[in-house]
């Protein structure tokens, strides 16, 4: 699970989604060893935002 706390992206269960797109963004999340503000997710998932979703 992904949440949003105190403006940071924070991820809070490592279980693999069913939802492909959900996944991928979670294997992004977690490979990053620490929270980051939300301001610096959003332009690094945009940059494939297009292929992630039609995949």
């Amino acid at each position: 699970m992904i949440i949003l706390h105190t403006g940071k992206v924070v991820v809070t269960d490592f279980a693999t989604p069913v939802d492909a797109l959900a996944h991928t963004i979670l294997d992004r999340l977690a490979t990053k060893p620490t929270t980051h503000p939300v301001r610096a997710w959003l332009p690094f998932l945009a940059r494939t935002v297009y292929p992630d979703v039609v995949a």
